[in-house]
């Protein structure tokens, strides 16, 4: 049983070697995602303002309507920090294509022109980290490695499971093959807890995104949205829904506390509100 568990925990470790080192360097980098964003473009991505002083939704609103008048707005990024420009997800119309957009809210100037979501470095990295940069295809093999990660963590406390013997001990007057491997079973013991919660939180957040998105269809709702309809996908992590009036347009709000914003990109996420800016009727 030991040596079928070391066979396999060896053989796994050799599959996801490069998908974890993708995954672990694009996550180091994607920590400092908002000040990355704000030193290498501060053009589009930062503001400088007062808190509490940007403009009117209803003004906001009619600005980019009226700019781009070949989109539909699909998600709203807000922010009130005096320092960080709001982020603008648009919906070709006729399509399903989104596209970002940077807005300065406190003085209603248009930063950029649309582009595709994961066309500024930081975002790509997010799309790399994500999906590998091949969709959905990309979000069940982001799924496994962590599955495999998760089993990694378990198997090698398994395998080696007296390692509080060797817990501060590294032999270092030996062959280079006994080094490394005393080297690897070392720093494997160190970071096991840390393996732990990464292989379950990427496992979990990866297999709920692909259940959400594939399978509950029964809590499908579908969305007018100019010239076309999209659907959304309610889940139990919408906490709630409320009305507001936006200039001559009544629209729903979707709060979520969790930042999820269903059946969006999944570089639209971090969204922390969802807007519509149209009619809706439920069909």
């Amino acid at each position: 049983m030991k040596k079928a568990l070391h066979l396999w925990h060896r053989y796994l470790g050799l599959i996801i070697a490069i998908p974890l080192l993708v995954i672990s360097l694009t996550g180091s980098i994607l920590v400092f995602k908002e000040e990355l964003d704000h030193l290498i473009m501060p053009e589009l991505a930062k503001v400088n303002a007062q808190v509490g002083t940007r403009l009117p939704y209803d003004q906001l609103n009619t600005l980019l309507k009226n700019r781009f008048r070949d989109y539909e707005i699909g998600s709203w990024e807000i922010f009130d920090d005096g320092q960080t420009a709001d982020r603008i997800y648009l919906i070709k119309h006729g399509t399903l294509d989104w596209y970002k957009v940077y807005l300065d809210q406190y003085a209603g100037a248009i930063r950029s022109e649309p582009v595709p979501v994961n066309f500024y470095l930081t975002d790509w990295l997010l799309d790399l980290h994500y999906k590998f940069l091949i969709g959905e295809t990309g979000l069940w093999i982001t799924g496994v490695a962590s599955i495999i990660l998760l089993f990694m963590g378990i198997s090698g406390l398994v395998i080696y499971r007296q390692f509080w013997k060797k817990f501060f001990s590294l032999r270092l007057n030996v062959k280079r093959t006994a080094f490394f491997s005393d080297l690897h079973k070392l720093t494997g013991i160190w970071s096991a807890p840390i393996l732990l919660v990464l292989g379950f939180t990427g496992a979990y957040w990866n297999i709920s995104e692909i259940i959400h998105h594939q399978f509950e269809h029964h809590d499908e709702e579908k969305v007018v949205t100019g010239r076309y309809t999209i659907k959304l996908f309610h889940s139990m992590q919408w906490q709630k829904m409320r009305k507001r009036k936006w200039g001559d347009l009544e629209q729903r709000i979707y709060f979520s506390h969790s930042k999820k914003v269903a059946k969006l990109p999944s570089l639209v996420k971090s969204a922390t509100l969802a807007c519509f800016p149209v009619n809706i009727h439920q069909l």
